[in-house]
């Protein structure tokens, strides 16, 4: 109940909707985010799709291609998480050979397909596959080139394909995760302020709100949470319910400045 509570109060997952043609090289990259997810330990920034430049280094060129860069950000630095990763299809003509491997920089990956390939035939016959691969936060950060260039390789190396995507796609989805990590600590630092008494003792509504907490069931406590959002903003009035514990909460919540009513919400963000 409480992750519920404290993701209604923290942050609420922004969907963005996106037209159907793709980005290319000469987009501007002001507003990549297909959509933005909050998760209880990170944060999924979905960027639109893009289709990149390829060259043929062995082998012919490819019919077509797209890819999507997914940005996983931990919320804490210990948190374990899926890294960020490219979701990519390509077309060719079904006598070329799979692709199997990604390389980029000084590092090499195995292709992680996660559905079957899909073959389409008028005049001629084409395979589509797709496939995810790694690409972390430093990598686009520490390079300095404006392309990021990546090779796809089949195992017997007939096939080999040279795609680039502009590096500003990729930093405009870890820029779009730094404002949802600013606009997250700025609502935090809010719930955090002292209400303390110029005497430096705690208020007499935080007070009593945790000592009738400690007395309420579950229920209760769900209630009095649901309640308490509702309310934060609210004109002192009188409140009635069907127990003592939820109607003490109620009623010393109110009794609360919006301000000590914030530290409320910060504690029940805490239980």
């Amino acid at each position: 109940m409480m992750n519920l509570f404290r993701a209604s109060i923290i942050f609420s997952t922004a969907v963005l909707s996106v037209g159907c043609s793709n980005l290319d090289s000469s987009s501007a990259f002001d507003d990549v985010a297909k959509s933005v997810k909050e998760r209880h330990n990170y944060t999924q920034v979905i960027a639109k799709d893009i289709t990149p430049e390829a060259k043929a280094i062995r082998g012919s060129d490819i019919v077509k291609s797209e890819l999507n860069y997914v940005g996983n950000f931990p919320k804490d630095l210990a948190a374990k998480i899926e890294s960020s990763y490219v979701d990519m299809n390509v077309t060719y003509f079904k006598s070329y050979d799979r692709f199997e491997t990604v390389s980029y920089g000084v590092s090499q990956f195995p292709l992680n397909d996660y559905r079957p390939l899909a073959e389409t035939c008028t005049e001629h016959c084409t395979v589509t596959q797709w496939f995810k691969f790694p690409l972390s936060q430093e990598y686009l950060k520490h390079l300095e080139q404006d392309l990021i260039t990546f090779t796809l390789s089949s195992s017997t190396d007939k096939s080999v394909v040279e795609f680039s995507v502009p590096r500003g796609y990729f930093l405009a989805v870890i820029d779009e995760a730094n404002f949802v990590t600013t606009k997250r600590s700025d609502l935090q630092v809010d719930l955090n302020t002292n209400v303390v008494s110029s005497g430096g003792q705690i208020s007499k509504s935080y007070e009593m709100v945790q000592y009738w907490y400690g007395k309420a069931s579950i229920s209760e406590k769900s209630d009095f949470a649901t309640f308490a959002i509702a309310n934060r903003n609210a004109e002192k009035n009188a409140v009635k319910s069907s127990s003592q514990a939820l109607s003490m909460m109620k009623y010393w919540y109110l009794e609360g400045s919006v301000d000590e009513r914030k530290t409320i919400l910060q504690w029940l963000i805490n239980q």
